[in-house]
């Protein structure tokens, strides 16, 4: 017989944006139904020389990369309203993804981003959606699920 899976649902995973000079008062963005990110990366930088023998690598600065996220459009939520703005306005923000893996001390993100993409959608027999990418700066603050909060 095999270990069970410790796999958690996604639902109740929320996604807040946040002020843009401290991570706080984090408001939810609402109706999202999806995202996917933060998928940084660790490029290398080319070394190699006459001396090499093959091709010599080192570590570059690492890049947080992006988080892509689509949702049920509500024109009223004022929420969608400001993540639309903050592209018009190149605001740069702090956002928090959490996730539902705890019941009181959840894995959580924490970046500075700035929104670089929003859009809509429709289909006929379908919902209104919106998607939005945003570009994340600097370092991403990892919590992870059932470790105690620094206070």
């Amino acid at each position: 017989m095999g270990t069970p899976t410790r796999a958690k649902a996604t639902k109740f995973t929320k996604l807040h944006f946040g002020s843009t000079d401290a991570p706080a008062g984090f408001i939810k963005l609402g109706e999202v139904k999806s995202f996917d990110g933060p998928n940084g990366t660790a490029p290398t930088i080319d070394v190699s020389n006459f001396d090499s023998e093959e091709a010599e690598f080192i570590p570059g600065l690492s890049m947080p990369g992006e988080l892509q996220f689509s949702g049920n459009f509500v024109g009223d939520d004022a929420g969608q309203q400001q993540v639309d703005q903050d592209r018009v306005d190149g605001t740069v923000r702090y956002w928090r993804l959490e996730l539902a893996d705890h019941a009181t001390l959840p894995t959580m993100y924490t970046f500075l981003a700035s929104v670089t993409a929003f859009s809509l959608s429709g289909a006929t027999n379908g919902a209104y959606e919106m998607k939005g990418t945003l570009k994340i700066s600097g370092k991403v603050t990892k919590v992870y699920r059932g470790m105690a909060r620094p206070s």
